[in-house]
């Protein structure tokens, strides 16, 4: 993800080495905790987005990815919110299909929706 914004090396591999280091997520792997999964989800759809311009399956799946991490914790919610909107923005305004943005959008939903209909 740190390439696809434009960071070279050693930055990249130093920040992941970093993420990685970090002590609360090397004990939460083996637990039951939802913050790896959400981290997970996020940072898969994060990078998926970013390479939304190269393909539209791209696009389609990190919205999934989003949506499930906003699933898993409702304090995402905002963050995976704006992200999407900002790339389905991007998306539609360079004139590329618009089922391929409202298939994003309902993969994003559907993870999402149930949590906010039973609560």
């Amino acid at each position: 993800m740190g390439r696809s914004l434009g960071a070279k090396e050693p930055l990249a591999s130093i920040a992941a080495a970093f993420v990685l280091s970090i002590p609360s997520l090397r004990l939460m792997l083996g637990s039951a905790y939802s913050e790896p999964f959400l981290n997970s989800m996020l940072f898969i759809g994060l990078a998926l987005l970013l390479n939304a311009d190269r393909t539209a399956g791209a696009l389609v799946i990190g919205g999934l990815a989003l949506g499930l991490s906003a699933s898993a914790k409702v304090s995402v919610l905002p963050v995976t919110g704006i992200a999407l909107v900002i790339v389905l923005a991007r998306w539609i305004r360079q004139g590329r299909d618009r089922r391929v943005a409202l298939a994003a959008l309902l993969l994003y939903a559907i993870p999402v929706v149930p949590w906010f209909v039973v609560n």
